[in-house]
C-alpha cells in the first residue's frame, strides 16, 4: 500500500508534511494527539487544502483527480478563512496591544483580531509582528450591503 503526503498546518499556521496510509488514519492520530508540529511542538494540527500525493515506489502514474474549478477553491477559501476569522478573539481596539504581548512572550499565544491605527500598524510590522489586514466581507462583525 502506498503512502498519501498531506500538508499539515498547526494553529500556529506553520506548515509542513505528513504521510499516512489513508486520511482517515491521518484524522485519527491528529485527534489522538500524536502529530505534533517540527516547528513549535504543538499537538493542535490539521489537513491543509493542498493537492493530494501518493508515493507508489517512485512507479509514475497518471493523476486520477477530479478537477476543481476555481470558483470551487475559491469558496472553498473564503469559508476556511470565515471559519478561522470567526474563531479568532476579538479585542477590539487593544489588538496592538494583546498582539505586541503575545509576540513578547508576556501573553498566551492565541488567534485574535481587532482593530489597529495606521501607526499602531506600523509598530506592529516594525517590531516584527505578522498581521493580516481583513476585508470587510470576510470581518463577521461588519455586514456588507
Amino acid at each position: 500500500m502506498g503512502l498519501k503526503v498531506f500538508n499539515l498546518v498547526c494553529e500556529h499556521q506553520h506548515t509542513f508534511e505528513g504521510w499516512f496510509p489513508s486520511v482517515e488514519a491521518l484524522e485519527q492520530q491528529a485527534q489522538n494527539g500524536l502529530i505534533d508540529c517540527p516547528f513549535c511542538g504543538t499537538t493542535q494540527v490539521q489537513k491543509a487544502l493542498s493537492v493530494p500525493y501518493v508515493n507508489k515506489s517512485g512507479a509514475a502514474t497518471v493523476s486520477t483527480q477530479k478537477t476543481v474549478s476555481p470558483e470551487q477553491i475559491k469558496t472553498f477559501i473564503m469559508q476556511e478563512l470565515k471559519k478561522v476569522i470567526g474563531q479568532a478573539e476579538d479585542v477590539g481596539g487593544k489588538f496592538a496591544e494583546e498582539a505586541l504581548k503575545m509576540h513578547k512572550g508576556e501573553a498566551e499565544q492565541r488567534s485574535i483580531r481587532g482593530q489597529v491605527t495606521h501607526d499602531e500598524r506600523e509598530q506592529l510590522l516594525d517590531e516584527g509582528v505578522d498581521i493580516l489586514p481583513i476585508p470587510d466581507e470576510l470581518n463577521p462583525d461588519k455586514k456588507v450591503h
